[in-house]
């Protein structure tokens, strides 16, 4: 038998076989449906259909009609349903219905975390002077073993100051306090005390190196200090801040929250509404402008440093009585303004008014309301009791208090009062009493930063930081909380307040000119602005090849003999110095290490400033007029303008002739400094005060630069006196 090939087959025959098995189905399908009994051609009719419904409905009709109860149907007696009932006591607990089907949470009774808030406006100034400066003597550890005094204000002899200098050497005195930061000591160590060695025009004070056990009573001698703050002030929402403090720890007034206590470290009692300062990150921003890292900033350790080198100098506070209140409020919170040094020690009082601090309290509005508040409010207190007086020196209480600093005897309290053992305590309870509410929507917050530089730009960011009301050394002890919020000793704000840009200025201004380039015009705008050095002589003049710039410069500390400079040449001045005329070739710095400028000094031998002299001068020679070094490493790429001169030709024909011409066009200059970047002056803009900010700033400053001078040689503006007073107007 020949095997059967399938696929073969397949190939062959496939489509043949395939119509055949479809038909073959189809066929039996038609069958099954239709000619099958009760199936399609056998299912009947409709009409019969109907008939047999109709049968069935009348049957069970019928059987309804005809079905009656038996006697088994029948319910039982009502006194043998009654004599099984039994009555049950059920929990309602266990089937109490929720609000919305959520179980309300419980009420903890246990005292809670108060979250501290966040200040909520900001106001920031620069403030860059020259503030007075103890003279310490240190041994080689740096610690202070003596302070330079006043002997003898009256002395008029500089024999003993200048015999003096023989036993002050090298390194031992300074400007800085035991224990000063690296970068702060590199800042003021340079300003050493400078002893004369010739006879002074004005009488001297006698002073003396004193041991530090031994200065009780005595006048400290003060110098000059140089530096640059940064004052950053804000309003803190205080009423607010007590609403949460009543919430966290379940008090019903403002009474209550200010005058509880709590014991903390060794049994020390500690308010538990108690600011503790604020804590402080910086940033620096780059040369391209953009953000640096955050960096914390210890301002207050800082501070109290600057604050020990200036004898405790500081502005006055407002002496308004609400205003008052506020600071007694801000507790903590508020770090004093330095003051800077005055012109004169014999006149403290007579400030000029670059040397006294903005007012940047009146710009916040919430503290201005607040005052308005509180002068329309009837409740006279409206801060608690204080605590026990401490001797602790603080950035904060610099003098025994942000406000008045005295502590109420009938107000404080013992601290073996009731409590003993780790919890919180009520203090004067009377006093709570009657302090329901507190009208004081705002308090104050400010701190100093002393450690800026020149041409930098800064931000802050700052959080506020509270004594935690429930801490305990032993938190396990503390039952009316729980352990995790008796721990940490202080709280601090849940977010940052920040500010906004803070732009220290640079030290050095360069400036285009567009004078006279010789002669007598020349000289007579001179001598408006160096009055000092332009009297037997004309300034060199200038030609083609040269431009004219001025450079003011902010001057630290300089040294009189640029080529024997050191720590013991160095001295302190802290002002603006103006270089009225530089002339500079294209290719070369625009600068002049040894321009001769009059420079006001505050020795520590004097009550005064005065001007700097040389030692040994010819008699040609100003010995007031004292090398300076003014401008850097910028270089003047290319400059024009300036007087141009041309020919042109009048007339025509046999009547045409030449005409000189002279022109005055703006100077611009272009210039590169030292870090590669490109900078253009027009002389135009830096002499037009009317529309040009930064011509006024140049105005303004070289004249207060030329009245202080004057001023120093004794010739500065007259005062007037009062004929009804007799006393200066």
């Amino acid at each position: 038998m020949k095997k059967l090939n399938v696929q073969q087959l397949l190939l062959e025959k496939g489509e043949r076989i395939g119509l055949c098995v479809a038909g073959g189905l189809a066929f039996l399908l038609l069958v099954l449906t239709l000619f099958l009994p009760g199936k399609g051609l056998f299912s009947g009719t409709a009409s019969g259909h109907s008939e047999e419904l109709t049968k069935e409905t009348v049957a069970v009709k019928s059987k309804h009609s005809e079905a009656k109860p038996t006697e088994s149907d029948k319910p039982g007696s009502l006194k043998d349903a009654t004599a099984e009932f039994q009555v049950r006591f059920v929990d309602p607990d266990l089937f109490r219905a929720f609000a919305m089907f959520f179980r309300p949470p419980t009420k903890d009774t246990k005292r809670q975390k108060p979250t501290i808030l966040v200040p909520d406006e900001v106001q920031v100034a620069v403030i860059r002077g020259q503030f007075p400066a103890l003279q310490f003597q240190t041994d080689e550890s740096g610690k202070i073993i003596g302070v330079l005094v006043v002997v003898d204000e009256k002395s008029e002899s500089s024999d003993a100051n200048s015999s003096g200098s023989s036993r002050l050497q090298g390194n031992q005195i300074t400007q800085s306090g035991a224990g000063s930061s690296n970068n702060m000591n590199n800042q003021f160590s340079r300003y050493n005390l400078q002893y004369r060695r010739f006879t002074p025009p004005k009488p001297r004070i006698k002073i003396e190196m004193r041991p530090i056990n031994e200065i009780g009573g005595k006048k400290p001698a003060v110098g000059a200090l140089p530096a640059r703050i940064a004052v950053i002030v804000a309003s803190f929402p205080y009423k607010q801040q007590i609403e949460e403090f009543k919430r966290a720890l379940h008090k019903t007034s403002a009474g209550e929250v200010l005058t509880e206590h709590g014991r903390g470290d060794k049994g020390k009692p500690f308010k538990s509404f108690e600011f503790n300062g604020v804590e402080v990150e910086r940033m620096t921003l780059k040369d391209d402008g953009s953000e640096g890292a955050w960096e914390p900033l210890d301002v207050e350790k800082d501070f109290k440093q600057f604050v020990i080198r200036t004898n405790k100098s500081l502005e006055k506070e407002n002496d308004d009585p609400q205003f008052k209140q506020i600071l007694e409020a801000s507790k903590k919170l508020v770090m004093r303004v330095p003051a800077q040094l005055p012109e004169d020690l014999k006149k403290p009082e007579a400030k000029s008014a670059d040397r006294k601090a903005p007012d940047l309290v009146a710009n916040l509005k919430n503290i201005q309301a607040s005052l308005a508040k509180l002068k329309e409010s009837k409740t006279q207190e409206v801060t608690p009791p204080p605590t026990i007086a401490s001797d602790e020196f603080s950035a904060y209480d610099v003098d025994g208090g942000a406000g008045t600093g005295k502590t109420n005897p009938a107000t404080a309290f013992n601290p073996t009062d009731s409590g003993s053992g780790f919890g919180s305590f009520q203090v004067n309870s009377d006093w709570a009493k009657k302090n329901d509410d507190t009208p004081l929507e705002h308090c104050l917050v400010r701190f100093v930063d002393v450690t800026l530089e020149a041409g930098k730009i800064y931000k802050y960011r700052f959080k506020v930081k509270m004594m935690n009301p429930n801490y305990s050394p032993v938190p396990s002890e503390r039952k009316d909380t729980y352990q995790h919020f008796a721990k940490d000793k202080v709280l601090t704000s849940q977010g940052w307040a920040y500010t906004g840009l803070v732009s220290v200025p640079p030290d050095q201004y360069v400036y285009a000119l567009n004078l006279p380039e010789f002669g007598l015009k020349l000289n007579t705008e001179m001598r408006k602005q160096e009055p000092w050095r332009w009297n037997f002589y004309y300034p060199p003049g200038q030609d083609r090849n040269h431009a004219a710039v001025q450079i003011h410069r902010w001057v630290d500390s300089y040294s009189p003999e640029p080529t024997k400079a050191s720590d013991q040449n160095v001295k302190a001045v802290g002002e603006w110095l103006v270089a009225a005329r530089i002339l500079v070739q294209r290719g070369e710095f625009v600068r002049d290490p040894e321009y001769k400028v009059p420079v006001p000094i505050k020795p520590t031998d004097l009550l005064e400033h005065e001007l700097d002299s040389i030692t040994k001068a010819t008699r040609s020679q100003d010995k007031t007029l004292m090398p300076v070094d003014f401008g850097d490493e910028t270089l003047l790429v290319d400059f024009e303008g300036g007087q141009e001169g041309y020919t042109k030709t009048e007339g025509s024909d046999e009547t045409a002739k030449s005409v000189p011409v002279t022109d005055q066009c703006a100077v611009e200059l272009l210039m590169m400094r030292p870090d590669g970047k490109m900078i253009a002056r027009n002389s135009l803009t830096d002499s037009d005060t009317e529309n040009s900010p930064l011509a006024k700033e140049r105005v303004k400053r070289a004249e207060a630069f030329t009245a202080r001078i004057e001023k120093l040689r004794g010739r500065g503006p007259k005062t007037e006196n009062d004929p009804l007073k007799g006393n200066p107007k």
